[in-house]
């Protein structure tokens, strides 16, 4: 077993423009919606994320996923932290999302870390939209989809 701990997940689809919880039981389903994505934009998914899946579910279930174009901000930024980039770009925004975050932690159990899950996803998509270079990538992907 895993010395790491997986919780839950939530991603932004941004095919059906959601947000989508996962559960530790659901970690294979995660893998799977990852590996058809077209694009993955995180904040440390390369240095966490995808470390404590491959920890679960083996090198060869990520193997798909880490093919894809993936723009990590935690390394892109100069390893800023997502909570210190939101409230420097987004002060407003980022102080409502924590409200909601502490709020549903204050639930208990597993609503304490999805609602950490949910907050990270939330400002991680704020900033990457706000990035020239996540625009740059993303016309890049249509262009390799619409070719291939």
């Amino acid at each position: 077993m895993s010395s790491k701990a997986f919780y839950g997940a939530v991603i932004y689809d941004f095919a059906r423009r959601e947000y989508r919880e996962f559960s530790k039981k659901d970690i294979h389903r995660l893998v799977g919606v990852l590996a058809r994505a077209d694009l993955l934009i995180s904040h440390s998914g390369t240095y966490k994320d995808f470390v404590i899946l491959e920890d679960f579910c083996g090198r060869e279930a990520l193997a798909l996923i880490l093919e894809k174009p993936h723009y990590d901000l935690y390394r892109d930024r100069s390893y800023e932290a997502v909570e210190d980039a939101a409230r420097r770009l987004f002060p407003k925004q980022e102080d409502e999302a924590r409200k909601k975050k502490l709020a549903r932690q204050s639930i208990g159990g597993s609503h304490f870390y999805l609602a950490k899950a949910r907050y990270d996803v939330e400002m991680t998509w704020r900033i990457a939209v706000r990035e020239q270079s996540f625009r740059t990538l993303r016309e890049s992907v249509d262009r390799q989809l619409k070719i291939d």
